[in-house]
């Protein structure tokens, strides 16, 4: 098996390919210097590379497989508001919420575009009797890209948030924050939160998320 593997790992940098790409604004511009990463979950570590100062990048011997955009980290986040990645582009394919795949032929360039028309998320959580749950956090989470943020809820139950790029969003409250780092643990995330329906974020729109816990949570 030791052997089969290194043989694999040998063809597959023998098709690595580059892959060239830029980041930009919808509204003109760069965002500033910033920090792309790809994400392929048969191919090693997490691959970052840096812009430069007029908003490209370029990533080296990437191995076939399939890539999901991680994330993009902004050098400068004193600046308010914080634009938010509203597409990912491949040649002309949409690939924000898809990803994509490399087998070894030279792709792209791939194109990330921001934007300010930030998502304003406002929502309250309440038990099912009616009344609302103060001091819980509820997450909004995605899986492609891999992100996740939150807001804690005040003694109304309200909380708001922005998001940072539109899509659909599995919905957690979490009733138990004195473990929060357990978050990736299913056995506490069953016991100590409740899913709801995914929302739908929509660039430029603002969201309502009204959340009631079940009878018995």
């Amino acid at each position: 098996p030791a052997l089969v593997a290194k043989v694999t790992r040998f063809v597959q940098e023998l098709r690595a390919v580059d892959l060239a790409g830029s980041v930009v604004m919808a509204e003109g511009g760069t965002p500033g210097p910033a920090v792309i990463q790809l994400r392929c979950n048969s191919c090693g570590p997490i691959a970052s590379q840096p812009t430069k100062p007029d908003g490209t990048f370029v990533f080296k011997d990437l191995l076939p497989g399939h890539y999901d955009w991680q994330t993009l980290r902004l050098a400068d986040t004193t600046t308010r508001p914080i634009p938010m990645v509203s597409s990912v582009t491949l040649g002309d394919r949409e690939v924000l919420q898809s990803g994509f795949d490399l087998d070894g032929t030279p792709k792209g360039p791939i194109r990330i575009t921001m934007s300010s028309r930030r998502i304003d998320v406002r929502g309250r959580l309440v038990e099912a009797n009616g009344q609302p749950m103060a001091d819980a956090a509820v997450e909004f989470l995605t899986a492609r890209p891999a992100s996740r943020f939150y807001a804690n809820t005040d003694v109304e139950g309200w909380f708001s948030l922005q998001a940072y790029m539109p899509g659909s969003y599995r919905v957690l409250a979490v009733t138990d924050k004195r473990q929060f780092g357990l978050f990736n643990d299913p056995d506490y995330v069953g016991a100590h939160s409740q899913d709801f329906p995914l929302a739908q974020i929509v660039e430029g729109q603002s969201a309502a998320v009204m959340l009631k816990m079940p009878a018995g949570k």
